[in-house]
């Protein structure tokens, strides 16, 4: 008999249209009964397995009593970790935003080397003065929250001549990536002293609110250059508009902010010193996100652990 599930994102018709390009077994043990954008329609259903963005997702879950397992399609799931209903099995996003991730990465970092903001004032006021430009060459990565993202990123990065320091909870060096120094969260200060430039990867927990403090922005180097991909709570907007003042922090690319959308009433907006990318680093494809679903379904049916299967306990 077949799994009722249902599709509840922002994107159904290419999460459909991905789902039915698998054909065969995965769309013989699974019925779609509904794929949509807007929650009410699937409220009161008979959906056991639902795919969906977590913030829609945690609009209808209390009104989904034959819920048993939830695939999300962000790598971030606080609404649904946050969320007081836990009866079910819920599992995540990884192995996809690798890529993504590095070229957004190295995209920020070569733009600030290499001065294009400066040049392209200077194109302006049709002023030739070239500013000086520098190498990313054995310059030392910063990355806070060395999990699955970053460790894939690594060969990419290094490949750029980048050197890299990783900061995880544990602060034990990673299988796969034992050439990347990394430190724990007690020495974090001794983390932010080492990078040129620094990348936060870290998820949205308790542990990890406000975790870059005005002590850590005064470990790093002068003029570091600050790229938050990760979530937009770990660095407070007073902490991070002090850093820039103070040139702690010499430019700072915001992907991901406390409130999204950032208030239009929002300094960062207009800040000199900051380039806002409105949350698109790294953003989830049907097609990838439809193969995990037929993966895990398959371990689902045999009650087998799910892939990236998220912990209520550790929030993450």
């Amino acid at each position: 008999m077949p799994k009722y599930l249902s599709i509840l994102t922002q994107d159904p018709a290419g999460y459909e249209a991905a789902l039915h390009e698998f054909g065969g077994g995965i769309v013989e043990s699974i019925e779609l009964i509904h794929c949509t954008s807007t929650p009410a329609d699937i409220k009161a259903s008979k959906t056991q397995i639902l795919l969906a963005d977590p913030d829609l997702a945690a609009r209808v879950i209390d009104d989904l009593p034959h819920l048993q397992w939830l695939q999300s399609t962000w790598a971030g799931n606080k609404p649904l970790l946050t969320h007081p209903r836990r009866d079910y099995l819920l599992s995540g996003v990884k192995d996809v935003f690798a890529q993504q991730m590095a070229e957004y990465t190295l995209t920020h970092i070569l733009n600030h080397e290499h001065r294009t903001r400066e040049f392209q004032t200077l194109q302006a006021m049709k002023k030739w003065a070239p500013p000086g430009k520098s190498s990313i060459k054995n310059k030392c990565l910063g990355i806070l929250g060395f999990g699955n993202i970053a460790q894939n990123m690594v060969p990419m990065l290094e490949s750029m001549g980048l050197k890299i320091v990783g900061l995880n909870s544990s602060g034990e060096t990673v299988f796969g990536c034992s050439q990347v120094p990394i430190e724990a969260p007690l020495d974090k200060n001794i983390f932010a002293s080492q990078c040129d430039y620094l990348l936060n990867l870290l998820p949205d927990t308790h542990s990890t609110y406000q975790f870059i403090d005005k002590t850590f922005t005064e470990h790093l180097p002068k003029n570091c250059l600050f790229i938050n991909a990760g979530r937009g709570t770990v660095i407070s907007d007073g902490v991070l508009l002090n850093a820039l003042e103070q040139g702690y922090i010499s430019y700072a690319v915001l992907d991901v902010f406390e409130q999204e959308p950032l208030p239009i009433k929002s300094v960062l907006w207009s800040h000199p010193k900051i380039f806002i990318t409105q949350h698109t680093a790294a953003k989830s494809s049907a097609e990838d996100i439809i193969d995990i679903l037929v993966r895990n379904f398959q371990r689902f049916k045999m009650r087998a652990p799910l892939k990236y299967q998220l912990s209520w306990l550790k929030g993450y």
